[in-house]
């Protein structure tokens, strides 16, 4: 009788561990949703910051209503296949900008890391975008666009 006690307190004791470790691994899944929401919502909020500079910026550019229309007539050289193919590795970000145009955005990685991303519609091809990852102005990584 006194082996049967001590299997039933073990095999209790083994559930209340159990139940244990799963209200902490929710406890964990929780923490890693809230730190995720933190993170997305400092995101828009600094995205809306670049939203307004840029609305700013574009509201100061002096560009009349006429030049506004022939500027978005332009179809930006990054929109082709041979332009991508001239990129090469170790070109400075100006090279790069001088071949494809001004990036889509622009994101600061900090300690020399940036990365310049091009997306629009291309006639044929639809949403299409590539990206051009820089260390201290040079290129060292290129995703081209799938065209």
């Amino acid at each position: 009788m006194h082996r049967k006690h001590c299997i039933l307190i073990l095999s209790s004791l083994f559930t209340v561990g159990l139940s244990c470790q799963a209200y902490a691994a929710n406890n964990f899944k929780e923490y890693l949703v809230e730190d995720d929401l933190r993170f997305l919502k400092n995101a828009v909020i600094n995205l809306e910051k670049r939203i307004d500079a840029l609305e700013k910026e574009k509201k100061n550019s002096g560009l009349t209503d006429s030049d506004k229309k022939s500027e978005t007539n332009i179809e930006p050289d990054w929109k082709t296949k041979s332009a991508w193919t001239r990129l090469k590795e170790g070109m400075t970000d100006k090279q790069v900008e001088a071949i494809l145009g001004h990036p889509s955005r622009i994101e600061e990685g900090g300690r020399g890391f940036k990365i310049f991303y091009y997306h629009g519609n291309v006639t044929g091809s639809g949403a299409v975008s590539g990206s051009i990852e820089l260390y201290e102005n040079h290129v060292y990584m290129v995703h081209e666009p799938s065209f």
